[in-house]
């Protein structure tokens, strides 16, 4: 017992002794300006670009003084009026900044991290354009992809060929040197994995994705996907989004997808499937937030607690809540009158709409403690009757047992009950039957932002819906999904 005891203060003391641990950075800004009396650093601290933290500084004695904790590397933004200098800092850095001049001034870095910094403007003069996504853009909407890789290479070749003839970059530190080269790296891979998808993103009219040559991908399987360490460069972070994007397209065919619910599942499930532990944290939380203004409300809480498992030191979460919860509701959802609110909660049936045959009022929530299988459906829909028989003998193959824990709801979508009630016994629809008249102007249609039936939805014990895009009933794996979630 004593040995067992001695291992876990081991294993505790070793985890409180090599956690990172955050560490004061102080830097120090003068400059010849007068009639500048106020000045801020920026530290995005999670690199979602939501809410940076904001440092601010009087002018005091000729100086401006910020100071800040750290427990990692980070590029920092110093602002003074329209002037911003990008600062690269470590924990324990002690900068100080000589600013001489105004409009295009000297810029002057002593202290820790100087010699990096100062590489930094070096590169970033001829080289800072890169970073302008409306040029990157708008350069791959007016090139070929021959033409648009050809300048991407000599890019990558003259940033290389910088970083050789550089005569202080070798002496740098190994942190900043992998930062700077992951820069160059994933700028080329993220701006060719983007043109494809930036052209398809161009017009509605686009249907498809153009996939990029088989030649031009070659040395991407070199390409380290997973590296915590990349995260400071915003190119990384960049071609993470495109990553998963292009390959996703790839998956359906290269088809746009029609129904961005689905887009957005089979988005999470690739990068599930690509990335691994804080890479997917930080990937999910950045897609969260560029996605929450279009998703369904049910879909971004769903993932927001995906995020809630993954965030354990509440890195993004918080962030990623807080700049959610204050966009506007999209339309088509404010129209139905539906609220950003977990359907494992009361749902009130004023949102969905639904009632059942007998005209009473019925609530997702009623259905809490059993797996439900959901089927969105109109008599009026070829393919929805296609499928019923097949739904009959899905429900047929589950034993009695099974069929008292696994719900079969049918919600329609028909204009008014008449249709439906004989949709229902022209069918001999069997199960729970409900309704959310008006067609594609449904509230149901609009809080889960269907827009193709027939529609197929599973919902979990807890009252979860974890599978929006499930399979059809003839399908003959979905029985094995009802059972894994009755499993459960």
């Amino acid at each position: 017992m004593m040995r067992n005891l001695l291992c876990v203060l081991f294993v505790v003391l070793t985890s409180v002794l090599f956690a990172p641990a955050q560490q004061l950075v102080n830097v120090e800004v003068r400059t010849d300006q007068t009639n500048v009396t106020a000045a801020a650093v920026f530290v995005d601290y999670n690199f979602l670009r939501l809410s940076p933290a904001k440092y601010s500084a009087q002018l005091t004695n000729g100086a401006f003084v910020f100071q800040f904790q750290l427990e990692k590397n980070i590029v920092a933004e110093f602002m003074l009026g329209n002037f911003r200098l990008p600062l690269y800092v470590q924990p324990g850095d002690k900068v100080s900044i000589q600013i001489t001049g105004s409009g295009n001034p000297s810029i002057n870095i002593s202290g820790n991290s100087a010699e990096e910094n100062a590489f930094l403007q070096q590169f970033f003069t001829p080289f800072g354009s890169m970073f302008n996504d409306s040029l990157n853009q708008s350069k791959m909407l007016n090139n070929s992809i021959d033409a648009f890789e050809a300048e991407l290479f000599k890019l990558r070749r003259d940033q290389e060929t910088f970083l050789k003839e550089s005569e202080t970059f070798a002496g740098l530190r190994s942190e900043f040197k992998a930062f700077i080269e992951n820069q160059i790296v994933y700028h080329y891979w993220g701006s060719l994995l983007q043109y494809p998808i930036t052209r398809a993103n161009s017009s509605t009219g686009i249907l498809t994705v153009d996939p990029l040559p088989d030649l031009m991908l070659d040395g991407l399987q070199k390409v380290k996907l997973n590296d915590e360490n990349a995260l400071i460069a915003d190119s990384y972070r960049n071609f993470l989004k495109n990553y998963c994007i292009y390959y996703t397209s790839k998956a359906n065919g290269y088809k746009k997808f029609t129904d961005y619910s689905i887009s957005a599942d089979k988005k999470v499930a690739m990068a599930k499937a690509k990335y691994d532990g804080p890479i997917y944290t930080y990937w999910l939380a950045r897609f969260i937030a560029d996605e929450c203004g279009r998703l369904a409300p049910f879909m971004v809480k769903k993932m927001q607690n995906d995020l809630k498992d993954l965030d354990t030191k509440n890195i993004y979460l918080p962030a990623v809540k807080q700049y959610c919860d204050a966009l506007p509701v999209v339309d088509n959802v404010q129209q139905s009158g539906a609220k950003s609110k977990d359907l494992s909660s009361s749902t009130n049936s004023k949102e969905l709409d639904l009632v059942d045959v007998e005209g009473k009022p019925v609530e997702l929530s009623d259905f809490k403690g059993k797996v439900v299988y959901i089927d969105f459906w109109a008599s009026w829909c070829g393919p929805c009757r296609v499928m019923m028989p097949f739904s009959k003998q899905l429900h047929d193959k589950l034993t009695e047992k099974e069929k008292k824990q696994i719900v079969f709801l049918y919600i329609s979508i028909d204009a008014g009950k008449d249709a439906w009630l004989n949709g229902i016994k022209s069918m001999d629809i069997q199960g729970a039957n409900v309704i959310s008249p008006g067609n594609w102007q449904a509230k149901a249609v609009k809080y889960f932002q269907i827009n193709s039936i027939p529609r197929y939805m599973i919902m979990n014990k807890k009252g979860e819906i974890v599978d929006f895009n499930a399979k059809r009933p003839a399908d003959p794996a979905i029985l094995d999904d009802l059972r894994k979630y009755n499993a459960e």
